[in-house]
């Protein structure tokens, strides 16, 4: 029997993660809500970028599941080399179109590029300089101006009534030793 060669390797197939289906369905509780978000490949082919919470939500998506030629890839089974599809589920149309409008070239990470001048006549210097020394601040404090003076009372009204006799009676004996000496 001949063989039939394949240039295709057998791809094997399976179903979501639980973290993967956690990310793909925070996406799609986002999407039901969100105009800009419900539908992903829409929104980039007019020329339009997903709201701030979106992008996030879809940047998730992005780390754990990626679209090539319209299938679904696992991201997490490709750090570890292997192709692996994985069904997604009927009910995630959001989290579908997300991923073809990322194939597409949605981008992500929505930052706003540098601007740069070309004027040869306006040298603009960096905002920052390329090295940074170490700084020590020393801050000076003002003497206080107001002394404090505690007064411990005498006697305390926490002891007994025949405290006060007893103290002086010790006070006496101790003068008296004192003399005698």
């Amino acid at each position: 029997m001949p063989f039939l060669g394949h240039d295709d390797p057998v791809t094997r197939v399976r179903d979501l993660a639980d973290d993967e289906t956690f990310v793909l369905s925070e996406y799609e509780g986002h999407a039901s809500k969100c105009s800009r978000c419900v539908d992903a490949l829409d929104t980039f082919r007019e020329g339009r970028s997903l709201c701030e919470r979106g992008l996030q939500y879809a940047s998730d998506v992005a780390n754990y599941v990626f679209s090539r030629d319209g299938k679904a890839f696992s991201a997490v089974d490709k750090e570890r080399d292997e192709v692996m599809l994985v069904r997604i589920p009927r009910g995630f149309k959001a989290s579908r179109r997300l991923l073809l409008a990322i194939e597409e070239g949605l981008r992500l990470h929505n930052r706003d590029r540098p601007v740069i001048s070309y004027d040869q006549n306006y040298l603009v210097e960096a905002r920052r300089p390329s090295t940074t020394e170490p700084v020590t601040e020393i801050i000076e404090r003002a003497p206080r101006t107001r002394r404090r003076v505690i007064v411990y009372p005498r006697s305390s009204p926490n002891r007994g009534s025949l405290y006060e006799t007893d103290r002086a009676d010790r006070q006496e004996r101790r003068q008296y030793v004192r003399v005698r000496r």
